[in-house]
């Protein structure tokens, strides 16, 4: 990290928050605002999944994202993940919700070329969530990132649902 203060910056693990307390402590220890996160599989009630990225706005979100990482793990543990119900979304406060770029519903059903259909997934979402909502572009080299793209450009400015750049950053070291 930087020794000065550039702002902020978050980080995410996959259906889990191993890694939020030792970043929090580096993070202000340097003069940056952590912002703790969590990737989420959600699982709908036909037993499909997608992804979604959750950010806590505060402690009250913080609180949030652990209470839903918990019921997952208590309630609805599989053999390999623990994801979230869809229906648990609605108890979140206090959370910035990304769409999970290629990964959540409204990617897969652009890269299906169902742009319709995500549309109409993204305005349910912005109704749900309002101005916690935001649509993730997110490049990553793969064949399909200018389809993906493309249709999430579309659907903010058709939606006027704000978009946020992330990058999908894993294990940068072993």
């Amino acid at each position: 990290f930087p020794s000065h203060d550039t702002g902020a910056i978050a980080i995410t693990d996959l259906n889990g928050m191993f890694g939020s307390i030792d970043f929090y402590k580096e993070a202000r220890s340097k003069g940056i605002k952590p912002i703790i996160g969590l990737d989420v599989t959600v699982e709908q009630e036909n037993g499909e999944t997608y992804q979604l990225t959750l950010l806590a706005k505060n402690e009250n979100g913080y609180k949030s994202l652990i209470d839903i990482n918990s019921k997952a793990y208590t309630q609805n543990r599989k053999s390999d993940i623990a994801p979230i119900k869809e229906e648990w979304l609605g108890d979140l406060n206090n959370v910035i919700v990304l769409s999970g770029a290629k990964k959540g519903l409204i990617g897969q059903l652009i890269l299906k070329g169902n742009l319709n259909e995500a549309s109409d997934i993204a305005n349910q979402m912005k109704d749900a969530f309002g101005s916690d909502f935001y649509i993730e572009l997110q490049r990553d080299g793969s064949p399909e990132e200018e389809k993906y793209m493309d249709g999430a450009v579309s659907i903010c400015q058709k939606l006027d649902i704000p978009p946020v750049a992330t990058h999908p950053v894993i294990f940068t070291n072993q």
